[in-house]
């Protein structure tokens, strides 16, 4: 039996940046870190066990009060077993807390908190999206992961752009812009992409560079096609099952591309609500409007 928590830690998890907030119910203060991502489906116990310790060391051991609630929202965080090792890593290093460990698509129900039932994805270095039907979040469309899903995410976007780029099919003056922007020879593209720890993080990195020529007529046309299909894949399906169309998003595509995004969701009869890029704010809101999260 846990007694009320006072101090809380969250943790919003992606592959390419993790943000923590410790909240205080006592004071209502909030401090807010970030980290290095991770992914823990794609990386061994030991890595993360690592990685952890080195975020406990530097911002967790020097405070005064003890952690009593542990809530870790992460990539690749669905299935139970990938849960119970993450909380088994927490419980080692927050012996008296009680730690909870969910998917990163529920931290964007906490963050973004609809008013009703709703539509929420992310569009992020992934994407992924469900249906919150007021209570809780049902995935029926399955999360595939950056090699065979996560269309407009991130990843995708970069994928893409790297396609025309070590092909040559784009404009001189776009070439010319990104070997400037990326002073690399394409066969240390290619060595840096196939060497990385995490190649999703690695594409996704692209994305702000096709943000700065997302109205050139040769990368708009793509870039709508590739948001195109994340309506067609991941919210389409929930629309026509759960009969909904308001629609809440989270992470950095989300917001760097949200005119695009908004255009693409309103010709297929959705309504955009709301985008977040970071649903820390949110999460640490929320624990100090409820004091828990629950699910």
């Amino acid at each position: 039996m846990h007694s009320p928590a006072q101090h809380v830690l969250i943790a919003d998890c992606g592959s390419t940046r993790c943000d923590w907030a410790v909240v205080s119910l006592p004071s209502q203060q909030v401090d807010f870190f970030a980290t290095e991502g991770i992914n823990p489906l794609m990386v061994s116990e030991a890595d993360f066990d690592l990685w952890l310790k080195h975020f406990i060391d530097k911002h967790i051991a020097p405070r005064a009060h003890p952690i009593e609630h542990v809530y870790f929202f992460g990539a690749g965080c669905i299935e139970g077993s990938v849960q119970r090792a993450v909380q088994s890593h927490f419980a080692r290093y927050f012996p008296i807390a009680q730690v909870l460990v969910g998917s990163d698509i529920l931290a964007t129900r906490f963050a973004v908190d609809p008013p009703g039932p709703a539509i929420i994805g992310i569009l992020g270095t992934g994407a992924n999206a469900s249906y919150f039907d007021g209570i809780k979040v049902h995935m029926p469309i399955p999360a595939l992961g950056y090699l065979l899903g996560d269309e407009g995410s991130g990843t995708d976007l970069g994928r893409a752009l790297l396609q025309r780029i070590l092909r040559q099919t784009l404009p001189s003056e776009l070439l010319q812009d990104f070997f400037n922007s990326y002073p690399k020879r394409p066969r240390q593209i290619l060595r840096e992409l196939y060497s990385h720890p995490n190649p999703n993080r690695y594409l996704a990195q692209y994305a702000r560079f096709i943000h700065r020529h997302r109205a050139h007529p040769a990368v708009r046309p793509w870039l709508i096609e590739r948001f195109q299909l994340y309506v067609q894949y991941h919210l389409t399906p929930i629309k026509t099952s759960y009969d909904r169309r308001d629609v809440y998003l989270t992470g950095g595509v989300a917001t760097l591309f949200v005119e695009e995004i908004e255009e693409v969701l309103n010709r297929a009869g959705f309504d955009l609500c709301g985008t977040c890029e970071r649903p820390i704010e949110g999460l640490a809101r929320y624990a100090l409007q409820h004091g828990e999260l629950s699910w």
